[in-house]
C-alpha cells in the first residue's frame, strides 16, 4: 500500500482553495442575504466593504490557482461582481453600479501591481539584452 504524500506547495495550494471556497460562499451569502448594514458595524462604508472583499477574493484566487492568468482573474471577478449585483435585485435588495465599480476597484487593486511588475521586468530584460548585444569598446576591455 503506497502512502499518499503532498508537497508543501501542493498542500498550501489545496488549503488556499479551501479558504477561497469558504470566502466565496461567505461573500455570496453576505451580498445576497439579509445582511444589509453589516459593514457599518465593522466600521466600513458599503463601497469599502466591496473593495476589501474583492481584493481578498482576487488574492485568494491567484494564490489558489497559481497558473491562472491575471487577465482571467480580472475578467472573471468583474463578471462575478456584476452577476452578484444583478442577483441582488432578485433577493429584495437593490443592485448598484457603484457597488459593481467598487468590486472592480478591489480586483484592480490586487491585479494591477502585478501588471506593473511584469512590465518592469520586461523593460529591464530588454535593457539588459540591449547592453549585452552592444560591442565592448577597446578601452573598456
Amino acid at each position: 500500500m503506497s502512502r499518499f504524500t503532498l508537497s508543501r506547495a501542493r498542500f498550501f495550494q489545496i488549503m488556499t482553495l479551501i479558504c477561497l471556497s469558504i470566502v466565496l460562499f461567505s461573500l455570496v451569502a453576505l451580498m445576497l442575504g439579509p445582511f444589509q448594514g453589516l459593514e457599518a458595524k465593522m466600521g466600513m462604508s458599503d463601497k469599502q466593504a466591496h473593495i476589501v472583499a474583492f481584493y481578498g477574493l482576487s488574492i485568494a484566487l491567484m494564490l489558489g490557482l497559481p497558473k491562472i492568468r491575471k487577465t482571467d482573474v480580472l475578467l472573471l471577478l468583474i463578471a462575478f461582481g456584476g452577476l452578484l449585483e444583478v442577483a441582488q435585485t432578485f433577493t429584495g435588495r437593490s443592485g448598484s453600479l457603484g457597488d459593481w465599480a467598487a468590486n472592480c476597484a478591489g480586483t484592480a487593486l490586487a491585479v494591477l501591481p502585478l501588471y506593473v511588475r511584469d512590465f518592469n521586468r520586461k523593460r529591464l530584460s530588454r535593457r539588459l539584452s540591449h547592453k549585452a548585444s552592444q560591442p565592448v569598446a577597446a578601452d573598456q576591455a
